[in-house]
């Protein structure tokens, strides 16, 4: 099966959307939004992504038990 672009120039491509955005950030009409970050923002988010990631980890750790429960041997 024929990949439309190979894994080399994916990662290339990646790599250079990452250098474009971190140059738009610091130079470009975004350089305020960065400027604006504080710690009362930020703190903000992380009491956000708290409640998250209970929501997150409870599923993952369902799948990590049901998948070890079906994969497991006899003898355990």
């Amino acid at each position: 099966m024929n990949r439309p672009v190979s894994r080399q120039t994916a990662r290339l491509i990646a790599g250079a959307l990452l250098v474009v955005v971190m140059v738009a950030l610091a130079l470009g009409p975004l350089a305020s939004v960065v400027e604006s970050f504080d710690g009362e923002r930020i703190s903000g988010w992380v009491e956000a992504a708290i409640g998250l990631g209970a929501l997150t980890l409870t599923p993952l750790l369902v799948v990590a038990v049901r998948d070890w429960k079906r994969h497991r041997g006899p003898e355990d």
